[in-house]
């Protein structure tokens, strides 16, 4: 699949999913679980997680112990 197909189809390029998969990485070391793998669930697990001091846990929506 060349690059211009996959930004036409809203399809995200290899470059774009490994930077969304490299920022879920670094949240889930800091004991975060996001959502999903996508940058919009990564960015609000990690504000939540930030704003309240605990780990957020997008599974349950609750915080970590």
């Amino acid at each position: 699949m060349s690059v211009g197909f996959a930004n036409h189809r809203e399809l995200p390029t290899a470059k774009q999913h490994d930077k969304e998969l490299q920022s879920y990485y670094d949240a889930t070391r800091q004991g975060i679980e996001p959502r999903s793998t996508k940058s919009k669930d990564i960015d609000a697990a990690v504000k939540l997680s930030n704003e309240a001091g605990k780990a957020f846990d997008g599974i349950s929506m609750t915080f970590k112990n």
